[in-house]
């Protein structure tokens, strides 16, 4: 199973816009279509290739193809928590931690249009619960007040309003 969680461009400046998107069938993949306002970008996703057993080898390959030559292929790779004998194909060229994770780069440089590139990835684990809880949905296009935090803020414009009413009220009682 794979999530597509995010897509988002890059301004020259680092900044990120992420956008709306739509996801169609197509002959044997599903294309993402989705209008950017900087060329480079980035998608983020959940990939789920297998049901994980606790204690059982884990092992998948992940591949990229694009349709379009891509100048700088990059991928990230999240090492799961309490992973063993974590071993990527091919090796990773830069290791680094961000928010208590350990992440692995590959960097392939230029692929051509239509080239298969990718990675393989192999790791044992002796549970199977996710390194993270899992809260992130897909982006769409959201409603004016989503949750409680909506309802509570309605609540107290709804009270600042009756308070201002009732506050007018007695004053012109008091002429």
């Amino acid at each position: 199973m794979t999530k597509l969680t995010d897509v988002c461009s890059l301004s020259p400046g680092g900044q990120h816009f992420c956008q709306l998107f739509e996801l169609k069938p197509e002959q044997g993949h599903t294309a993402l279509d989705v209008r950017l306002p900087y060329s480079d970008f980035f998608i983020d996703f959940q990939y789920a290739p297998f049901t994980p057993g606790a204690g059982e080898k884990r092992s998948f390959t992940f591949p990229v193809k694009s349709a379009y030559p891509i100048h700088t292929l990059e991928i990230h790779v999240q090492e799961p928590q309490r992973a063993r004998r974590f071993t990527l194909s091919p090796g990773t060229s830069e290791v680094y931690e961000k928010d208590g994770f350990r992440y692995h780069k590959i960097e392939y440089g230029h692929a051509p249009a239509d080239t298969v590139k990718g990675v393989t990835v192999t790791y044992t684990k002796d549970d199977a619960e996710p390194s993270v809880d899992i809260k992130y949905s897909s982006m769409q296009q959201a409603g004016l007040f989503e949750g409680r935090s909506g309802e509570a803020l309605v609540a107290v414009g709804l009270a600042a309003l009756a308070g201002v009413w009732f506050a007018r009220r007695r004053t012109r009682q008091q002429r």
